[in-house]
This record gives C-alpha cells, sequence and structure tokens, in this order.
C-alpha cells in the first residue's frame, strides 16, 4: 500500500481546499462548517474565506511569497468587484486583519496538506478493494466460498459505503491539481475569477 501511495505522489499534483467554482468554498468542501473559524457567523463572506485560502493555504500557488508581496495578488484573486477589491486595499493596508480573519488564517495554517492526501489516496484505495470484492463473480464458487464471501461481504460493504460519504463530503478538501479550476498563471487566474462575474 505505502509504494501505491509513493508511486502516485510523485507522478501526480495534489491541491487542498482549492477554488473548483464560483460557489463558496465551504459549500465546495462542507468539512470547513466543522471548524468555527469558518462558520457563517465567523466569517460571512465567501470572498473573505477564498482570500483566506489564496493567503494561507499551503496549496496557494502564493505560499511562498511574502505576505508583503502575495497581497495584492490575493486580493485580486479573492474579491469579485473592482469595489470590493478597493475596500479590502484599505481595510488590509499594512498587513492589519481583523481578528476573524487572523483566527482563519492560522486554522488555514494549521491544515495538513501531506496527511489530508494520504488519507484522500487511502479511502480511494480502500474504495477500490472493496468494490473488487464485491464485484467478484460467486457462481464459480464453492458453497464454501460462497459462505466466506458473503460474511466478508457485510463487513466490506459498510466500507464501500463509508468511502463513499468521505468523498462526497469533500474527500479531505483534495483536488488532482488537473481538475482544478486554477492554473497558476496570473492571467489565467485572473479569467477564472472574472468568468463569474
Amino acid at each position: 500500500m505505502e509504494d501505491y501511495i509513493l508511486d502516485i505522489l510523485v507522478n501526480k499534483r495534489f491541491l487542498v481546499g482549492v477554488p473548483k467554482s464560483e460557489k463558496d468554498l465551504r459549500v465546495q468542501y462542507p468539512d470547513m462548517f466543522d471548524y468555527p473559524e469558518f462558520k457563517r457567523d465567523a466569517i460571512r463572506s465567501s470572498d473573505d474565506v477564498l482570500f483566506v485560502w489564496w493567503f494561507r493555504c499551503a496549496s496557494s500557488p502564493y505560499y511562498d511569497l511574502s505576505d508583503e508581496k502575495k497581497l495584492e495578488k490575493c486580493i485580486d484573486r479573492a474579491y469579485k468587484s473592482e469595489e470590493r477589491r478597493r475596500l479590502k486595499r484599505d481595510e488590509y493596508q499594512n498587513l492589519k486583519f481583523p481578528e476573524n480573519m487572523k483566527a482563519a488564517f492560522k486554522r488555514m495554517e494549521a491544515i495538513n496538506v501531506a496527511a489530508r492526501v494520504e488519507n484522500f489516496l487511502y479511502t480511494k484505495q480502500v474504495r477500490d478493494n472493496c468494490k473488487a470484492l464485491l464485484g467478484k463473480d460467486v457462481t464459480a464458487m464453492t458453497p464454501d466460498e460462497q459462505d466466506a464471501w458473503a460474511k466478508l461481504a457485510k463487513i466490506v460493504w459498510p466500507m464501500l459505503d463509508e468511502t463513499t460519504k468521505v468523498l462526497e463530503r469533500g474527500a479531505y478538501g483534495v483536488t488532482e491539481a488537473e481538475d482544478a479550476a486554477i492554473d497558476e498563471d496570473d492571467s489565467a487566474l485572473r479569467d477564472f475569477r472574472n468568468s463569474f462575474n
């Protein structure tokens, strides 16, 4: 199993919490609501949540830039209208952020991207194993083999169901980079955000 995971990690790039559409990130990844810092009473605006992702998530293309260098880029990516961008530039001037944003930054920084990617890959592997076992043709089996399969199927079916729920609930926020709705080229990122205005 470890070799399987390492092979995938070498050959694919994964992002966590990446915007996949114009919808609020909390809708795209419902597990964000598990954290008080991302609940609607803590951060009302979906654009503010998106700013937090661009500014502090380890998957953001701007993560490694200094705060001073990435502030303008993240504002441009997160806020849809020029008026909102202007207001946020004024509000965040000199890197002054409201307490709710600071708390959300801290939570976003605590997200362990590597662990989430591993959990995602293990979930997919468990699901594939469950499907392979449940999909076996029992008509060619002996009665004893059929009994053993039936006993095992009772254990495996709930695992298949649980992995489906995990994937439907946001799959730990993990997306393969090629499935993401962003491109790390600046003009493509701007085009992506502007396409929803």
